[in-house]
């Protein structure tokens, strides 16, 4: 007698406990009323009433042909904190399903309060097309609540700037194996297929000036490798740090790089380290030394340049060592000064070149001149001795 009366109560509870369940959990479909053709700016709104609800509520979009068809999913989920006559607690909201033409003409907002405290969600008409839509309510409430409250008003006009709604989740979401995204086919871990500028979009909203902040981290077997650093401050620089905490990278705003260094100065590359290099071209250089070539070209002379250099300790036009040590030098700039001087040594050595041939010849022709002296001395010595 004590077993049976025991298994009667189990069954009791059971029995409430699945008519409990049962009571908050719903599940509503509902035609909405018609949205004229040729009309913008629509919106209807799903009205809760002024209900005490507690859990989430999600609600489903789909719908046929009329002027434009408009079929596919389009779902969105709402969490919900409400008591009778009482402020909205608690609502957000995320994007499970977003998918087909429905998706890109429909969006529901985000949940909110009339003056009536009727808890209510609007449907927004994206487009002008008259179109019929089917709405899908379901949810779990820890509370009881009289579902025939639930009503869609007709669509009045109310000027808006709503844009579809994306695929979100407002949730950790953790995927195992392959994510597509544009591609039902993926070849990686996540594999985004897109037409659309700004593929890939990052927003860290957090930043406050002087932040450092993480866009991306690269691990190799759980160990961080490389990571990319945004840079809250004038230049909003992009920064790439090694596995050591070395900034290597630097691209700042106005398009400067820096390579181990985030100072480039007036500088498009700034490197703080050496740079090695198989072949380096300047493009177009527009103080080229041939000038020393002009006829009107003045020519420093040997004794000009040698006071010069005993004055002040290096060539005419060339920085001193004090001076590349304090400021450097440009590269262009010193290569011209360089082949400057190369071709005015060039000019020293053809008129020293041409002094030589003149020096030669007149060498030559004093050789030939004692040559002849020596013959005529010989000549009168013989005729002194034959007389």
């Amino acid at each position: 007698m004590k077993i049976k009366f025991k298994i009667a109560i189990l069954a009791i509870i059971g029995f409430a406990s699945i008519s409990f369940a049962q009571e908050n959990q719903f599940n509503i479909t509902k035609k909405a009323p018609s949205f004229p053709n040729g009309i913008a700016n629509q919106v209807s709104y799903i009205d809760f009433g002024d209900i005490k609800f507690w859990g989430y509520v999600e609600i489903t979009l789909t719908g046929g042909w009329n002027y434009q068809n408009n079929v596919g999913k389009y779902t969105k989920r709402y969490e919900i904190g409400k008591n009778i006559g009482n402020l909205l607690y608690r609502s957000t909201s995320e994007v499970p399903s977003s998918f087909g033409l429905v998706s890109s003409q429909w969006k529901l907002g985000e949940a909110f309060l009339d003056t009536n405290n009727h808890l209510k969600v609007p449907i927004y008409h994206l487009v002008s097309t008259g179109n019929g839509l089917t709405v899908n309510i379901t949810g779990i409430s820890v509370v009881n609540f009289d579902k025939n409250l639930i009503t869609i008003t007709a669509p009045t006009i109310v000027a808006n700037n709503e844009t579809r709604d994306y695929v979100t989740y407002k949730s950790q979401v953790n995927f195992m194996d392959k994510v597509g995204i544009g591609t039902l086919n993926p070849q990686s871990p996540l594999d985004i297929k897109s037409s659309k500028n700004r593929t890939l979009s990052l927003d860290f909203t957090g930043a406050q000036v002087g932040w450092k902040y993480t866009w991306q981290s690269f691990k190799t077997n759980s160990v961080e490798q490389w990571r990319i650093i945004g840079h809250e401050d004038s230049n909003s620089s992009l920064s790439f740090r090694n596995a050591t905490g070395k900034d290597i990278l630097n691209l700042l705003q106005e398009g400067n790089v820096g390579i181990g260094t985030l100072t480039t100065g007036p500088h498009k590359l700034a490197v703080e380290g050496s740079i090695g290099a198989r072949e380096i071209k300047v493009l177009a250089f527009p103080n080229w030394a041939d000038f020393v070539f002009d006829n009107n070209y003045n020519l420093p002379t040997l004794s000009e340049v040698e006071n010069h250099i005993k004055e002040k300790g290096h060539l005419k036009d060339i920085p001193s060592a004090k001076e590349v040590k304090k400021d450097g030098f440009f590269l262009g700039e010193m290569d011209a000064k360089l082949l400057q001087k190369i071709e005015e040594l060039t000019l020293y050595t053809i008129a020293q070149e041409k002094q030589l041939k003149t020096q030669a010849n007149k060498i030559k022709n004093l050789e030939a001149q004692t040559k002849e002296i020596k013959e005529l001395k010989a000549l009168v010595k013989k005729l002194l001795k034959d007389k």
